[in-house]
């Protein structure tokens, strides 16, 4: 395909053109967004967006994740990865600004304790 061209850097460093992407989609990363870029993240995907656009968020649902999250609830203490990042009621705040929950989806897999879910965020 000529149009297509592929870059391989941080989503935080990287830079497109505004309103360059109908959709753009992110699988088992936004656990390695630290807490302080969180918007810088968010900004940034608004921008590339287009009006209407839709960011796809794949997150992993697993026994630790909830652990981690109501560790990080009661403690304070994050340990490891940004384990917010892939709670659907923060990201769903983190994205507010800018975007709403149009949707999610779990995505079943042949294995019994890890299943992953799509959340589908509309831009406003």
């Amino acid at each position: 395909y000529k149009n297509i061209h592929f870059k391989q850097e941080s989503f935080l460093d990287t830079s497109f053109p505004n309103e360059s992407f109908d959709l753009i989609t992110i699988a088992h990363a936004t656990r390695f967004i630290p807490q302080s870029k969180e918007q810088e993240f968010v900004k940034n995907v608004n921008t590339w967006l287009k009006k209407d656009g839709t960011f796809v968020v794949v997150v992993n649902i697993y026994i630790l994740s909830v652990f981690l999250t109501l560790f990080y609830k009661y403690t304070g203490v994050l340990i490891g990865a940004n384990i917010l990042m892939q709670d659907k009621k923060y990201l769903t705040k983190i994205m507010n600004s800018f975007f709403y929950l149009e949707r999610e989806q779990i995505i079943e897999t042949h294995y019994k304790l890890f299943r992953v879910k799509a959340l589908y965020f509309r831009k406003k």
